[in-house]
């Protein structure tokens, strides 16, 4: 009986030891794994709704993107700019959105 249970045991639990850091390294190398086809995934959707944007957008708004400030206070006065006005058209579009569904009683 001991010569069974050191041999399915180990000598000093090695085997215990060798299967607790094989399953580790296999657990590390997944989540590691997963999270590069999340990020490529991600990086995918990301390229997408880019061109897509680029083809939906008029070309007045894209000219008006390729505009390089000319220093520092010109670039921050634009990003508030494209900040408010991205707020400002979901805030009216979600309120549109809740007075239709009210409107029609969620119909």
């Amino acid at each position: 009986k001991q010569w069974y249970q050191r041999r399915v045991r180990g000598e000093d639990g090695r085997i215990v030891r060798g299967l607790q850091r094989g399953a580790n390294s296999f657990t590390h190398s997944t989540a590691v794994s997963l999270l590069q086809l999340t990020t490529k995934l991600f990086t995918s959707i990301q390229c997408v709704a880019e061109v897509t944007y680029d083809l939906v957008s008029p070309a007045q708004i894209r000219r008006d993107a390729l505009h390089h400030p000319a220093d520092l206070r010109e670039g921050l006065v634009n990003a508030y700019q494209v900040v408010t006005s991205d707020i400002t058209t979901r805030a009216s579009s979600i309120q549109h959105a809740a007075v239709f569904n009210h409107a029609t009683k969620g119909i």
